[in-house]
C-alpha cells in the first residue's frame, strides 16, 4: 500500500527522513499521544505558534493503516524550521486546508512533547507537567 501524500513543498527543504526512521518517529510520537496527560488545549493553530520555541520540528501527517491489531504508518513525516512550520500551519488553516498533524521538537528515542492538531481543536501533550 503507498503512502497518503499531503502537500508539504513548502514546508520543508531539509534532508528527507528514510521510511522506517519515519515509521520509528511516528510511533513514539503517537504513544505520547496515548499514554500520557493532555498538558492544554488550543482553539486554533495561532494558538500553537507560541508554543513553537525551538528550532527545527518533526511534522508527521496522522494517517495509519490497520490490519488485525497491527498499526500500519501510511503518511509522511518531514523535518521542518520553525519559521517555516509557524507559515506553513498559518496558510493551511487560512485556506482551511490543514489534516490532522503531530509535530514535536526533534528527538532521538521518544518526544518530551507532542502537539496534535485537528481540524477543531490542537492538544499538547507531555511526558510532564510543562509546556513546550
Amino acid at each position: 500500500m503507498r503512502k497518503v501524500r499531503y502537500p508539504f513543498s513548502d514546508l520543508s527543504n531539509e534532508p528527507q527522513i528514510d521510511a522506517d526512521n519515519q515509521a520509528r518517529r511516528y510511533s513514539a510520537m503517537s504513544e505520547l499521544c496515548q499514554y500520557q496527560n493532555i498538558i492544554d488545549t488550543f482553539e486554533s493553530v495561532a494558538s500553537v505558534s507560541s508554543l513553537l520555541v525551538e528550532d527545527y520540528y518533526y511534522v508527521a501527517t496522522d494517517f495509519v493503516r490497520y490490519k488485525g491489531k497491527k498499526i500500519s504508518f501510511r503518511g509522511e513525516l518531514l523535518i521542518a524550521g520553525k519559521m517555516k512550520l509557524i507559515a506553513y500551519l498559518g496558510n493551511a488553516a487560512a485556506s482551511d486546508d490543514l489534516c490532522q498533524l503531530l509535530i514535536s521538537p526533534l528527538f532521538d528515542v521518544s518526544p518530551e512533547r507532542v502537539i496534535v492538531i485537528t481540524e477543531g481543536f490542537c492538544y499538547l501533550y507531555s511526558r510532564g507537567r510543562e509546556g513546550m
